[in-house]
């Protein structure tokens, strides 16, 4: 867990590129970039890693989530990565459930505008979701890990 830090969106940028070899996700941050230099004032931004441990507490203060980037582990066991609106633990009901069943498959959200998070941001990655547990969290051959893009609240 950790206060937030921002630097450029230019550093961050730069950072995004050299974590991810994927073309679709290179012009998706592209235009991210360009979005929130040219209509959002380039805010300073953080680049996060996200690891798949359970209830990772990435961020105990208010943010904005602008961006995530995922990659499965090399099987195929379902995953469900959830992010949370807490500083330290993955809820039950979380406000982001993103989910793979694909050995090494990518998967990149982004939010233009920025999605809020009044308390902060934990995370992690499932076995399973049911709902109302947080479940098993996942071994490190199907977990789904990358990097986050958050900025102030």
């Amino acid at each position: 867990m950790s206060a937030l830090t921002v630097e450029s969106a230019g550093k961050v940028r730069q950072r995004a590129r050299e974590n991810t070899l994927n073309p679709g996700v290179f012009y998706a941050l592209k235009a991210l970039f360009l979005h929130l230099a040219s209509n959002k004032d380039n805010p300073s931004l953080e680049f996060k890693a996200a690891s798949g441990a359970a209830n990772s507490g990435l961020v105990d203060d208010p943010c904005k989530l602008y961006a995530l980037y995922l990659k499965k582990g090399a099987d195929a066991t379902a995953a469900f990565f959830k992010i949370s609106n807490h500083a330290t633990v993955v809820q039950a009901s979380s406000e982001v459930i993103l989910q793979s069943a694909t050995a090494s498959e990518v998967i990149f959200a982004e939010w233009p505008d920025g999605k809020a998070f009044a308390t902060g941001i934990a995370s992690g990655s499932y076995t399973a979701y049911d709902g109302s547990n947080t479940t098993t969290a996942s071994s490190a051959t199907h977990e789904l890990s990358g990097f986050y893009i958050v900025g102030s609240a």
